[in-house]
């Protein structure tokens, strides 16, 4: 009898361990498969954060594509504007209609942080650059302006008669294109 009710009892213990196999291998498929769903969310998350990320690198990309093309020419206008001053035979006679006088109200000289700030607001102007007379339209680069303003003596140069003097010019440069824009001032010093 004591076999009989041992061989009961393993055969119920076999019973409630196989059930409970089963129940447990039901469990791990359904959390295998929370497992499954919670990858592939996190893998959809980084694929789409990296798509964003490249989306605005390329735009930063481009940007900084027109900027350099638009700096590059307003810095070839101004250095084909310096060449044109360099060329002015003397100051002493009617300046080229090109050169902007010392005491012009479109670009005041600068002596303060006011002085700069007006000039900024200025030289960001559009009419400053599309008005007669004002501005060229640089020959080598035609998206490009520029401006070429006398500012007189230089402070500390010679003030004798026969000699040479050193003038002092603010050279803008602008070019506009592909909805960029680059404004540069150079500051040139000639002796005449």
């Amino acid at each position: 009898m004591k076999k009989n009710i041992r061989a009961f009892s393993e055969i119920q213990l076999s019973n409630a361990l196989q059930k409970t196999q089963i129940l447990s291998s039901s469990n791990q498929k359904g959390s295998v498969m929370f497992i499954v769903l919670l990858i592939l969310t996190l893998i959809t998350m980084i694929g789409l954060t990296m798509s964003k990320t490249t989306f605005f690198e390329m735009q930063i990309s481009s940007f900084h594509t027109i900027y350099k093309q638009n700096f590059a020419q307003a810095d070839g206008a101004i250095r084909e504007m310096s060449q044109n001053v360099a060329i002015i035979p003397d100051l002493s006679g009617a300046p080229p209609a090109w050169l902007l006088p010392i005491s012009t109200p479109l670009l005041p000289a600068v002596n303060d942080a006011a002085g700069l700030t007006n000039e900024v607001q200025n030289v960001r102007n559009d009419a400053t650059w599309t008005g007669a007379g004002n501005s060229t339209v640089s020959a080598a680069f035609p998206q490009a302006r520029t401006i070429a303003v006398h500012r007189g003596i230089a402070p500390g140069s010679s003030l004798a008669l026969g000699s040479q003097r050193i003038h002092v010019f603010d050279l803008y440069g602008r070019s506009q294109q592909n909805n960029g824009e680059v404004i540069i001032k150079t500051v040139y010093r000639d002796s005449y």
